[in-house]
């Protein structure tokens, strides 16, 4: 078995093993990662958000949709949305 001979894959597989069986660790780690991805999407959102004010506030000063869907990343679906 290659794993058995390659020392880095050999050390991966024995941090793994404790890993699985450290319920601590384990638990840590999903709190961790949950905690980034909670961060993640937070962020994404709040981008979103301000791209978003961003939009409207072109759009009240009739801005054409194509200069503001270049400028903004939204497409024109998204930008028409806004206006509601």
């Amino acid at each position: 078995m290659i794993a058995v001979k390659e020392p880095m894959i050999r050390k991966a597989l024995t941090v793994e093993d404790v890993f699985v069986k450290n319920y601590e660790e384990r638990r840590m780690y999903e709190l961790r990662e949950k905690g980034r991805l909670e961060f993640e999407n937070a962020i994404f959102t709040a981008e979103r958000r301000g791209i978003q004010k961003t939009a409207r506030s072109m759009l009240a000063r009739n801005m054409p949709l194509t200069l503001i869907s270049e400028i903004s990343g939204l497409s024109i679906e998204e930008i028409e949305a806004l206006k509601e």
